[in-house]
């Protein structure tokens, strides 16, 4: 969507750390996954160098759960 890109630029622009989830990875074919999240990788890779962390996840799957808990916990510890 051009708004969510306007707003990851704007994060960018004004230094604000983020990451990028992915969500409801189950609903969707893999060949599906892969294109929408290169698209999105694409249209980023125009305004910069280095990419965001990106984490795919699933509800239904616990898909990435781990994953997040784990950089959640990372982050925290950097912080304390």
């Amino acid at each position: 969507q051009k708004t969510d890109l306007e707003f990851l630029d704007w994060m960018g622009k004004n230094e604000i750390p983020f990451v990028i989830v992915f969500t409801k990875a189950d609903r969707m074919k893999t060949q599906k996954e892969k294109a929408n999240i290169g698209i999105i990788q694409k249209a980023l890779k125009e305004h910069w160098n280095e990419l965001p962390q990106q984490f795919i996840t699933s509800a239904v799957q616990r898909l990435g759960r781990e994953e997040i808990l784990d950089f959640i916990d990372e982050v925290n510890k950097a912080s304390a």
